[in-house]
């Protein structure tokens, strides 16, 4: 269990068996693909353009405009998703020892 200041903290599960397969909204689809599960190619892809279609629509709140906002939704859902498949690398490692 992962603790803050004594208390229980939602996290990925790390040394927590009874926490959920994934707390991030694109885990499960990146843990079948690091799992060779077929299909998952397009799940991880169907994640990637919502989360892309999120962080353009962040940006654009915020006031990027054009070129700046295309490179910089672009960038920041490169980032995120190879932050996601990097955790579901490391966490299928450790489900096959």
């Amino acid at each position: 269990m992962i603790q803050l200041g004594g208390r229980p903290v939602i996290g990925f599960g790390l040394g927590d068996e009874s926490a959920p397969t994934s707390c991030l909204p694109s885990g499960n689809a990146a843990l079948r693909l690091m799992r060779g599960e077929a299909g998952a190619w397009c799940s991880v892809g169907t994640t990637m353009l919502l989360r892309g279609a999120l962080v353009t629509t962040g940006l654009a709140i915020a006031g990027f405009r054009g070129a700046q906002l295309l490179k910089g939704a672009a960038g920041a859902t490169l980032a995120i998703e190879a932050g996601v498949l990097a955790w579901a690398y490391k966490t299928s490692k450790e489900e096959q020892t």
